[in-house]
């Protein structure tokens, strides 16, 4: 049976309707079982429907499973000022997305935003709770360095590390169960991972997720989105780029082969599998990244490298076609 048949098999079709019933994520309540804290990282930030699938996603979460974090890898003062918010209703939601980077001012951040506040509303003692997980400043006093710009592959310990810490930090305090909306390459299990982003060449660092996975063990639970093809917004502009369908170079390349009828698709990367996925699953992987200075002409080397898929992850949602993410109305 071959990696392709697996998929086909197993995965499970997921809908990328922003506004459709949830119960399509079912799935989810096996594989978080246990689980402290879920990371939801994709490899681009740009594209909508795995935006979709990653608010979707913290909706289930909330509703389903009694999660009560939702954590993204933004800034402290921008989460403060949205717990305010979906708390107290107090201040302008979309001003503060307006203001912050460009991937966090998207139609479905605002839209759990906003749901958040009609859940706490409804909830009166049992609150939804958002925080930013960048330390910014805290990490120059705890550690004597400057945290890095996220772009930069070559000087991202304080900064991962940063993340690690706030999340584990505020699970001591609420012991709330946290959904962690961020990328692949801080959201996976990636002890060795490196980031590709050419012409800068890449070397392995350890990543939050690592980190996490130290601390909580198998209660820190990665998810990984990926996509075929399609158009996303170009990184820190309002441009559009044209990713085209991936080389068999990719992960996603079979991925994008493979999964039950329908746009998207939950895989389960934990299930014990026959040996041709299996030995796909978990060989050194080479994963999209579309980050600064993407070249659709040279698509494979904007990748993650350094582990597996079943490394990296628990889980993975692959979307076939995307388009680009916009701001709200």
């Amino acid at each position: 049976m071959t990696p392709t048949d697996w998929i086909d098999r197993t995965a499970r079709t997921l809908t990328i309707e922003a506004d459709a019933p949830l119960d399509d994520l079912e799935p989810l309540l096996a594989l978080t079982e246990g689980a402290l804290i879920v990371g939801g990282g994709d490899g681009s930030r740009a594209a909508h429907e795995v935006t979709v699938l990653q608010e979707r996603m913290a909706r289930f979460l909330v509703t389903r499973a009694g999660f009560r974090t939702l954590a993204f890898d933004g800034d402290r003062e921008l989460g403060e000022a949205l717990d305010t918010f979906v708390r107290a209703g107090s201040g302008d939601p979309r001003r503060m997305l307006r203001d912050s980077e460009p991937f966090w001012n998207v139609a479905s951040f605002l839209r759990l935003v906003l749901w958040s506040r009609e859940f706490n509303r409804a909830h009166p003692g049992d609150e939804v709770r958002f925080l930013g997980a960048n330390m910014g400043a805290d990490a120059v006093a705890a550690w004597g360095v400057i945290p890095p710009s996220p772009d930069d592959p070559h000087n991202m310990h304080a900064l991962e590390r940063g993340f690690a810490e706030r999340l584990a930090a505020w699970h001591t305090a609420t012991g709330h169960r946290a959904f962690f909306w961020s990328t692949t390459s801080h959201a996976s299990n990636g002890p060795g991972r490196a980031v590709h982003f050419p012409p800068s060449t890449p070397r392995g660092q350890r990543n939050a997720g690592s980190l996490l996975r130290d601390r909580f063990g198998s209660a820190y639970r990665p998810i990984g989105f990926t996509f075929g093809h399609g158009q996303v917004r170009a990184y820190g502009s309002g441009g559009v780029l044209d990713v085209p369908r991936p080389g068999g170079a990719l992960v996603e390349h079979t991925l994008d082969a493979a999964g039950p009828p329908g746009p998207a698709y939950l895989l389960d990367l934990r299930t014990s599998a026959p040996p041709a996925f299996a030995a796909w699953r978990d060989a050194p992987a080479r994963i999209r990244m579309v980050g600064p200075g993407y070249d659709p002409a040279h698509d494979a080397d904007h990748c993650m490298t350094g582990g597996s898929l079943r490394e990296w992850f628990d889980a993975l949602v692959h979307v076939h076609e995307v388009t680009r993410t916009e701001p709200p109305s």
